[in-house]
């Protein structure tokens, strides 16, 4: 592996479990959901989320585990409830993440607002991508595309069962 750390910035606060490390595996699929060390670790192993980051054998596949392991914090420390109310009064923790390589090289990416922040929101393209990739694991093309157009004209569904009929008819 060329990775030897990365650095994510503001620190979160372990007691709040942001940045729990489990060498042993994560024992369900929140544990690991809430560890920035197992997200980050698993999205540089498969860059496409959704179930399929929280299967058994990803919470406990060694490769994952010893990239988590390089994940560290840096810099003033925030708690979730902190990060929350800059969100409810229109604003959020600038974010940053920084990987070294073994070789000294350095790649980093910061984000005033995470995408679907009021301030960074998705575009219908996006949401429509987003959309289909989350889905393709339980609903099949026809499907997808049925919910999502209901969904993208809901003004006009009558019913709320309008929206969930497609999941019911494959």
């Amino acid at each position: 592996e060329d990775i030897e750390e990365i650095i994510v910035e503001p620190r979160f606060e372990k007691e709040a479990s942001r940045m729990i490390y489990r060498p042993e595996g994560y024992q369900s699929i929140t544990d690991a959901q809430f560890s920035i060390p197992y997200c980050i670790a698993v999205f540089l192993r498969d860059p496409r989320p959704g179930p399929n980051w929280f299967t058994d054998e990803r919470l406990r596949d060694p490769d994952i585990l010893r990239m988590a392991a390089k994940v560290r914090g840096k810099g003033s420390e925030i708690s979730p409830l902190d990060a929350f109310a800059l969100f409810q009064n229109g604003d959020y923790p600038r974010a940053s993440v920084e990987i070294v390589a073994t070789n000294g090289r350095r790649a980093s990416k910061t984000l005033p607002f995470p995408k679907g922040h009021p301030k960074n929101r998705l575009t219908e393209d996006e949401f429509r991508s987003r959309f289909r990739e989350s889905a393709s694991f339980v609903l099949n093309k026809h499907q997808i595309e049925q919910i999502m157009d209901r969904v993208m004209s809901l003004q006009n569904v009558k019913d709320v069962n309008e929206l969930t009929e497609p999941m019911q008819n494959p």
